[in-house]
Order: C-alpha cells, then structure tokens, then sequence
C-alpha cells in the first residue's frame, strides 16, 4: 500500500499470462497453469485473485463438465494497454455466469488444443500460436480458429486449426475444406 493505493506488482510470470491471453483470449484456471507454470492449484487461484482484483483480469463464471461452476479469465483493458497491444477486450460482465456462451466453450477447446500441441514433445516443437480477428486473405475468405507450427531438425509443419464441437452443418464444414485446399493451391 502507498498512501491509500494498492500497488500491484506484475511478475515476469503474470506478464507471460498476460502476454498470452493476447492468443488464447480466455482461459480456465487449469490453461493459466499450463501457460504460466504454476504447479499447485492453490498457488494458481491466489495469483488468478490478486490480478482480478489488480484489474488486470476479468473473471467469468461457466459451467464445469462436471456440473459444477469454474471460472475463467479474459483479459482487461488495463493489461492490455500494460503490455502495449491495441486488442480489443472480450465484452462479458465480470462475474456473469456463462451458461450458453458457445464463444467461451469453443475458444477454450480451440486453446486446449493448442496447449496439447505445445505439451506433446515427441522431439517436435510446437511454436507461433496465432489467433485471426479478421480473414487471412481477401481472395479466400477464411478465418481459422487458430494457427500454430511444428517443427523439427528437417522441417517446419504449418497447420491452421478449426474445432468442431458439433454445432457446424456439414454444407459450412465443406466450404471450409474446400477454402482450405484453395489456401494451400494459391
């Protein structure tokens, strides 16, 4: 405390969070671990609460697979102007509960998805974790949920990523594929 100010001091550790949050946009409390290391539930929920409470966080509510209630965090327009971007913050009420956010529940899996690439070793390394605002290209229309690349001593594997949970039609899938091919041809 300085006065009647609560200072906050942002770690290299919440920084990568932070850093982070730029490409996986949200993130449970088990991804925030994996990002920023933390190897104990209990040491991962305190610093998830000093940065809400910093206003470097904002916290949402969502239903668990389980049944239960989670959280999970987003960054806020303090971070992002701490760590020099210009990305537009998620638009939730803090503390709302997230009953049928389909945004929310698809970033987390596209996020779990990157997150296992980047775990999965296999003397492969997973690297450039891109997320898209807007299309790739104007001559095709595409914007994929994510892009990342693994590479070994021989090459490098570019790879965009769409996840399905279901709730695509099989005309929409198709056009995607079909988009894809024209990418990998043009």
């Amino acid at each position: 405390m300085i006065g009647n100010k609560r200072v906050v001091i942002v770690t290299a550790r919440d920084r990568l969070l932070l850093e982070a949050l730029l490409t996986f946009r949200m993130v449970d409390r088990q991804q925030a671990s994996q990002i920023a290391g933390y190897r104990s539930i209990g040491r991962a929920n305190k610093t998830l609460l000093r940065l809400v409470r910093a206003g470097m966080l904002k916290r949402f509510r969502m239903a668990t697979e389980g049944g239960g209630v989670g959280a999970v965090y987003t960054l806020t327009p303090k971070a992002i102007h701490l760590i020099g971007s210009d990305a537009r913050p998620i638009k939730r009420k803090a503390d709302a509960l997230l009953a049928t956010d389909l945004f929310a529940v698809h970033q987390l899996a596209i996020n779990s998805v990157l997150l296992g690439a980047k775990r999965a070793s296999l003397n492969i390394e997973a690297s450039r974790f891109l997320t898209f605002r807007s299309l790739i290209s104007k001559s095709v229309p595409l914007l994929p949920d994510a892009y990342f690349e693994l590479s070994n001593p021989a090459a490098i594997h570019p790879i965009f990523l769409e996840v399905d949970l279901g709730n695509e039609s099989l005309k929409v899938l198709e056009k995607k594929a079909l988009l894809y091919l024209l990418l990998a041809t043009s």
